[in-house]
């Protein structure tokens, strides 16, 4: 069997060309290469390091609710960068076009029950905490994993999916990369930021 070809190109189906090639124009940083109306559908695409990405409207849709990935169909579409300076470029690109930027965590965190989870951070006791917490749930019959810094990371394929807690120690680096917005609690030493309806203390571990 001969080696799979490289993908030439990705068209993507949107509700309205008029907000989405400024939003697409301003993400690539160049004017679209091909703009055309055939008719049956209108498309413009950009040609982004030997591929195409295309826009699509169809003049007779059959639903315009926004995109979710949990239906049939794209999922997401992703593209790669050469190193860390050229994803740090990228981040800042973003940050500046407005579009909201995360890593493995938070695109976990966006598909979890998030009162199952949670998330501790700050300067000191951070693995004391979440491993105490942890414990406790084990103690009361709760299946749960303690992962994040300390252990494996909860969204690596090989781990099982069936707990019934999550507790996930993270940096104040990785905090602010969150998708919710986590109550803040003050102790002595430390602030946690919690995801969900799960509380911690820098002296106690407490699961609500």
């Amino acid at each position: 069997m001969p080696e799979f070809p490289a993908i030439t190109h990705v068209a993507l189906t949107v509700t309205s060309l008029e907000r989405s090639v400024p939003w697409y124009k301003a993400l690539f940083g160049s004017d679209p290469i091909l703009d055309e109306d055939t008719g049956p559908f209108q498309r413009v695409a950009w040609l982004t390091s030997g591929t195409l990405v295309g826009l699509t409207q169809f003049p007779d849709l059959n639903s315009t609710q926004p995109f979710n990935e949990r239906r049939p169909g794209l999922d997401h579409l992703a593209f790669g960068c050469a190193n860390r300076d050229e994803l740090k470029a990228w981040e800042i690109r973003l940050n500046e076009l407005g579009i909201p930027v995360t890593g493995g965590l938070g695109l976990w965190l966006a598909e979890q029950d998030l009162r199952r989870v949670l998330c501790v951070t700050g300067t000191k006791g951070k693995s004391t905490t979440a491993s105490v917490t942890g414990h406790l749930l084990t103690g009361l019959g709760y299946r749960c994993l303690v992962g994040g810094n300390i252990g494996v990371v909860p969204y690596d394929p090989a781990e099982k999916a069936d707990f019934d807690y999550w507790v996930i120690e993270v940096s104040s680096y990785q905090a602010t990369d969150l998708p919710c917005t986590p109550p803040v609690r003050p102790s002595s030493h430390l602030y946690f930021r919690i995801c969900g309806t799960a509380s911690a203390s820098a002296k106690v571990a407490k699961a609500r």
